[in-house]
């Protein structure tokens, strides 16, 4: 066994049982982490879920997320526009679109995917449209976004096709 730096085992062995509930949670993060996370390894996954964890509950990560934010207020105002969508218009749009593509159909069948959703704007960030208005933010999983954004900017087929 090799220690690193501090002392620890490089790699460790965890085995432990669990209940489908569990089973269902891993998948759903997984789900949710698919584009920070894409092979979906277990190993990932938990990581950022504690990391997630450690910085709301833990004490000293919060402390020192508050550290970094005050660093950085001289530099960035509330009213900055950015191409980043913000949180709560995420949360709000996540609600409006209730988790789902919202593409349809010309017969108005709704895109049933559910997972690898994308957040898209309706006018393009490029053309001047605003990441703080959820009424300019949707959800579509990739392959409609890409051939939104195929429809607006052009592009081959074989360029924007997902991998």
């Amino acid at each position: 066994m090799s220690l690193n730096n501090s002392g620890v085992p490089d790699r460790i062995v965890f085995s432990f049982t669990g209940d489908g509930s569990l089973l269902r949670k891993l998948e759903r993060a997984r789900a949710v982490l698919w584009r920070k996370c894409p092979a979906g390894r277990l190993e990932d996954i938990l990581a950022e879920v504690l990391d997630a964890f450690l910085d709301k509950r833990d004490p000293s990560c919060r402390l020192e997320k508050i550290r970094r934010l005050k660093r950085q207020s001289g530099r960035i105002t509330a009213s900055t526009e950015t191409r980043r969508i913000p949180q709560w218009v995420k949360d709000e749009v996540w609600r409006r679109d209730n988790g789902q593509c919202v593409f349809k159909t010309p017969d108005g069948a709704r895109c049933p995917e559910r997972s690898g959703l994308e957040f898209d704007h309706r006018i393009p960030w490029a053309l001047g449209g605003r990441s703080h208005d959820p009424g300019n933010i949707r959800l579509l999983c990739r392959v409609h976004n890409q051939i939104y954004a195929r429809r607006m900017f052009g592009g081959s087929a074989e360029k924007a096709r997902p991998p």
